[in-house]
């Protein structure tokens, strides 16, 4: 401006434009430059980029010059108007800053800024830094957030009969009609034959009883179906059609259904055989319990049929949220339960296990660097073409914690410990797919995708479910204080434990091991390590079992080819690696009947 002023403006001839001309460079002289100077001394002061707040002013100017406003102005505008009202300004008047500022005028007293090593100072231009960069959230961007979220659980339940894999002939009902007798309950009650059980419900003009099967269709047809369904089923066909021919002939005598007593004792009420009149019905294997919401989807499926849906919701998440992992969280709630239990006790767990969070501070954890940047690289290779074209990661991939002070060091929140450097970390293919600006013995604060379950084997174990929310709202109960787990480093350990011990030969192996795990885990000591390892050793004969070796190693993590393997058994054991063990054992065993 001075050498636009000192060269240009002299050369001006027209008398009327070089008074003009003379006019502005008086102004300029006397109240612009002054000005300015003091804003760039400021700055350096505040050791800000010049060049970007340059950029930045510039564009912001022009809507100045329209409005005749002064410099003043715009840090009103960029400082006050984003502060004032909000929790930013509660905070401001808690910290030394507040003294340099003039509330009620909104003006930031410059001339009271003498030390550069006032702690106002690096508060200031901190705050001015950030609010010049950041882009705050348009209601709209905050509506197509919430609508997008939204529609990822909306298309989770759209396509969970596809996703689900249940075959056609599974989502079929078989439903007798047999003439009326006075030994079933007006009612209806449960009946029980052939290791089966059965619904019975007399006509309302007590002519007939419809007896419904409501054990799976699959037991059904391993006792009484024909060599052509078994063998199509065998070729896991999907579309075979059932009907009465589908059966070989049949004759189940029904009896009540106790729970706990007389199994298999008392008076035939109903016989049924395959001349009994015989429908097929077909209905959908799961329910909505709930609304969806962009917060909330509950949803009631065949247990059976829970590791496949957990798998599908994690592919999907990687797919449409891989770019906010760690900021945008998913929280899986399993409750188990029998059918006969009432509704309204799971419903009530289930209500529970959403893990309602009002202080989402605590959910914040600092993951290890190395083994967040190997995550992240896997989530990124759902990356579309597109996406990689554009290079979208990069508009994406901020996290905060000490990442070796590069980029921008500014407040998360408006709290004194909420001030973290803030880094683009992305994947570097020239430096063995470590993470640019991320040294791996950093750490990275987020908050974790998870998953928590509960095996509702009482109506009072709903009350197990309650999260400390000064352990990062993790459960109370001891037994139960590793869950919620983290889903992508820990599902893929559960599905371990599943192949570990999916071979009934191994069933009597995995009880001795829980039953040596509960007994120590009460007055747990690492002294009992030594003992530990040597029973996981003997009892799973690693020693040759090299298969049970590997996937013992991926659960505990240890080094399968350690030198001397029960040492490094010994060395990394520890409670939350048994509690671990157990709540496997819980999910896999007593929740699913799987292993």
């Amino acid at each position: 401006i001075d050498d636009i002023i000192n060269n240009k403006f002299s050369s001006i001839t027209p008398p009327e434009l070089r008074d003009v001309a003379n006019r502005f460079s008086n102004l300029y002289q006397r109240v612009i430059k002054p000005e300015l100077l003091k804003i760039l001394d400021i700055l350096k002061k505040l050791k800000i980029d010049f060049d970007i707040f340059y950029t930045l002013y510039k564009e912001a100017l022009k809507g100045i010059r329209k409005e005749n406003e002064s410099l003043n102005d715009f840090f009103k505008q960029i400082f006050f108007d984003q502060i004032i009202g909000t929790k930013w300004e509660d905070w401001i008047k808690q910290t030394p800053l507040n003294n340099k500022i003039n509330w009620q005028e909104e003006k930031i007293k410059w001339e009271e800024f003498t030390d550069e090593n006032d702690p106002a100072l690096d508060i200031l231009s901190t705050l001015l830094l950030q609010f010049l960069l950041r882009k705050n959230p348009s209601p709209a961007r905050l509506r197509r957030i919430w609508e997008t979220t939204q529609e990822f659980f909306k298309n989770i339940h759209e396509n969970l009969d596809r996703d689900l894999g249940i075959p056609e002939w599974r989502k079929k009902r078989l439903v007798w009609e047999v003439d009326y007798t006075d030994k079933i309950k007006e009612t209806g009650e449960e009946l029980e034959g052939n290791g089966l059980k059965f619904w019975a419900q007399p006509n309302e003009d007590k002519t007939k009883i419809k007896v419904y099967l409501i054990s799976s269709i699959e037991d059904f047809i391993e006792r009484f179906g024909n060599e052509d369904l078994l063998e199509k089923i065998s070729k896991k066909e999907d579309k075979i059609d059932i009907d009465k021919n589908s059966f070989k002939n049949f004759e189940i005598p029904l009896k009540r259904y106790f729970e706990d007593k007389n199994k298999g004792e008392g008076e035939t009420l109903i016989t049924l055989t395959k001349a009994d009149k015989l429908d097929v019905h077909s209905y959908k294997p799961y329910s909505l319990i709930t609304d969806i919401s962009p917060i909330n989807y509950q949803v009631i499926i065949p247990a059976e049929y829970l590791p496949k849906f957990i798998d599908k919701v994690l592919e999907k998440y990687n797919k449409e949220f891989k770019y906010v992992y760690g900021k945008l969280p998913i929280h899986i709630g399993i409750i188990v339960a029998n059918y006969k239990k009432p509704l309204y006790v799971n419903l009530k767990a289930l209500r529970k296990i959403r893990r309602d969070v009002k202080n989402t501070e605590k959910l914040w954890i600092n993951e290890d660097a190395g083994k967040f940047c190997q995550l992240q690289k896997e989530k990124l290779s759902y990356a579309t073409t597109e996406e990689k074209i554009n290079n979208t990661e990069d508009y994406y991939a901020l996290y905060f914690n000490n990442l070796d002070e590069k980029d921008y060091n500014f407040y998360i929140k408006p709290k004194n410990n909420w001030k973290y450097w803030i880094s683009t970390i992305k994947e570097d293919t020239t430096q063995n797919n470590e993470c640019i600006n991320l040294k791996f013995s950093d750490e990275v604060k987020i908050i974790p995708n998870t998953f928590d379950f509960e095996f509702m084997d009482a109506n009072t174990r709903r009350n197990d479910i309650y999260y400390d929310e000064n352990k990062n709202y993790k459960r109370a109960l001891r037994l139960k204080s590793n869950r919620p787990y983290e889903l992508e480093v820990y599902w893929s350990k559960f599905k371990v434990f599943h192949k570990l011990f999916k071979d009934k030969t191994n069933k009597a192996k995995m009880h001795k091991l829980v039953s040596l795990f509960y007994e120590k885990l009460q007055d747990y000591d690492s002294k009992y390590n030594p003992l530990l390892a040597s029973a996981i050793i003997n009892i799973l004969e690693l020693k040759k079992n090299k298969d049970a070796k590997k996937y013992i190693s991926q659960i505990f993590d240890l080094d399968e080819n350690a030198s001397n393997f029960q040492q490094e058994l010994i060395n990394k054991l520890n409670e939350e690696k048994l509690k671990l063990f157990i709540d496997m054992f819980e999910f896999w065993h007593t929740a699913l009947k799987e292993v």
